[in-house]
């Protein structure tokens, strides 16, 4: 049987959740092995701090460490899901 406690508690979960709701989005994330797998992801082009896909590459390249074959892989990966969440 369900307190009004524990409905309370539910619908502010539910709640809370709404505005996150539009922030994540089932998105094709690259997996290291190569292969995509379905998952959620938040949509953090819509706080506007990255503009373009150059301003990603500066981002990665901030802290002047070295971009290797692997973080190449990860900045083409984040280009790749900015410019498919800002169609």
């Amino acid at each position: 049987m369900a307190t009004f406690a524990s409905e309370w508690v539910a619908y502010f979960v539910a709640e809370s959740w709404r505005p996150l709701q539009r922030n994540i989005q089932k998105y094709n994330v690259p997996q290291k092995d190569g292969s995509t797998k379905e998952e959620l992801a938040m949509d953090w082009t819509i706080y506007q701090l990255i503009k373009s896909p150059e301003d990603i590459r500066s981002a990665f390249s901030k802290h002047n460490k070295e971009i290797n074959e692997d973080v190449e892989i990860k900045i083409q990966n984040t280009i790749k899901f900015f410019n498919e969440v800002k169609r």
